[in-house]
């Protein structure tokens, strides 16, 4: 966002609305600074939660793949001899 030069004492209009100038200038400036700082917070956390994988205890019934792996090796073995 590019900074607006507004009023007589140099000051940018976001800086301007921060020390209580309310005309149109510098509400939009505050407005459009608004919605770019939540995107960019939006952003962070999107990419915050694709970081941060949810283990998931497992069930007390639940196989774990080595588990599931050698129990599924013993029962080929028993289909063969039978």
């Amino acid at each position: 966002m590019g900074t607006t030069i507004c009023h007589d004492k140099g000051l940018s209009a976001l800086s301007a609305y921060t020390k209580g100038c309310r005309c149109d200038i510098c509400t939009t400036a505050k407005i459009k600074y608004e919605a770019m700082r939540k995107a960019k917070k939006n952003e962070e956390e999107k990419a915050k939660r694709k970081l941060v994988k949810k283990t998931r205890p497992l069930d007390h019934d639940t196989m774990t793949i080595s588990e599931y792996k050698k129990h599924r090796e013993e029962t080929e073995v028993k289909r063969q001899f039978n």
